[in-house]
């Protein structure tokens, strides 16, 4: 990733699929929002939502 201020990653620590560790290690430098618990579908995503709209300077 050439410029990792353009992403945001939101990983959940009790993802089923995915090691957490992993992911945050694999994209270093971009906004990410860890959660502490959650699944792989991000099922609680709407929860998230406002942070996200933030990121990208819609609110």
């Amino acid at each position: 990733i050439s410029h990792p201020e353009r992403y945001f990653a939101i990983i959940a620590k009790g993802d089923e699929v995915l090691d957490w560790r992993e992911m945050t290690g694999h994209y270093p430098g971009v906004v990410t929002q860890l959660l502490p618990a959650g699944d792989h579908a991000l099922s609680d995503f709407a929860q998230h939502l406002d942070k996200v709209l933030a990121f990208l300077n819609l609110v």
